[in-house]
């Protein structure tokens, strides 16, 4: 039976809807978008045209997979950010929505035009890092991760987006890696840690139980540990005046804003929420 790329659009919205997935209508565009290879504009002007069988076919691939609890950036291969795309893999986390409150709290912070020098810790995809090079055009910034198969990733993103001469990749756990690139009196550290606790991890939904690397999920027993070493830590890379800027899970701010009310070098600033109304990013400055 065929199908014009209109009505394809609509069924795999409602499929996707009553599957109780949030972001239907996005995603169904973003499916779409894959298949006929063309950016939003494309799928507009090509509601009318009628999608061969090699399209219905990836589309129906693409749709059962999603339908499985296949994260969607995973289907697609990429995953979009602040309005850029990211190339994913199974050893980064795939990018979301709620971690661009991060952005918006380091663009409160700075001036867009500042030649501010940064590290973003376990990078992942780098989503982080390269976007703030690309918001920030004056900005330098390190990125690190533990894992060489997200570096690559990242390196693969920031080249797609014009930065990689504007950013280090650094091998390591942590803040480590910083000592062997020689970073130091920072402007900012930015960090999407771990979080999790390790005994709620086997509840998590299919999405991120089974598709997301576990080193970017366990942040230990009680979802501190990450916490606990940037906050130790960032204060040896900072200048005074410097920033720590963290997402946090939504039932974290009490407990790291404690932690960074206990160090000696880092002043509380703030938690701020994301679009949901839940605390997600918790800012501290380097005294």
């Amino acid at each position: 039976m065929s199908q014009t790329v209109g009505q394809a659009l609509r069924r795999v919205r409602e499929t996707l809807w009553a599957s109780k997935i949030e972001a239907a209508s996005v995603e169904a565009r973003w499916l779409l978008e894959d298949v006929l290879d063309v950016d939003h504009a494309g799928l507009i002007a090509a509601a009318a045209d009628t999608l061969d069988g090699r399209q219905l076919a990836q589309l129906d691939s693409f749709l059962e997979q999603r339908l499985a609890g296949r994260p969607i950036g995973r289907v697609l291969g990429w995953s979009e950010f602040y309005g850029r795309r990211f190339d994913v893999s199974d050893e980064t986390l795939d990018p979301r929505a709620d971690t661009e409150t991060l952005i918006e709290c380091v663009g409160d912070l700075f001036d867009r035009d500042a030649g501010l020098t940064f590290a973003d810790i376990g990078t992942g995809t780098g989503a982080i890092g390269i976007t703030l090079a690309c918001e920030f055009p004056r900005a330098t910034g390190v990125l690190t991760d533990i894992s060489e198969g997200a570096l690559e990733q990242a390196r693969g993103n920031a080249k797609r987006h014009a930065v990689l001469d504007r950013i280090t990749l650094a091998a390591g756990d942590m803040c480590a890696p910083l000592i062997d690139v020689e970073w130091s009196d920072l402007d900012l550290i930015v960090s999407n840690p771990p979080y999790i606790r390790s005994a709620e991890i086997a509840a998590l939904d299919v999405s991120v139980r089974d598709h997301d690397p576990r080193l970017a999920l366990d942040g230990g027993s009680d979802g501190l540990d990450a916490y606990r070493r940037l906050i130790a830590d960032s204060p040896n890379h900072l200048k005074s005046g410097g920033w720590l800027v963290l997402e946090i899970g939504f039932d974290q701010s009490h407990s790291v804003q404690s932690l960074i009310e206990a160090s000696l070098f880092l002043e509380f600033w703030e938690i701020r929420s994301d679009l949901g109304g839940n605390p997600r990013i918790a800012a501290a400055k380097r005294a």
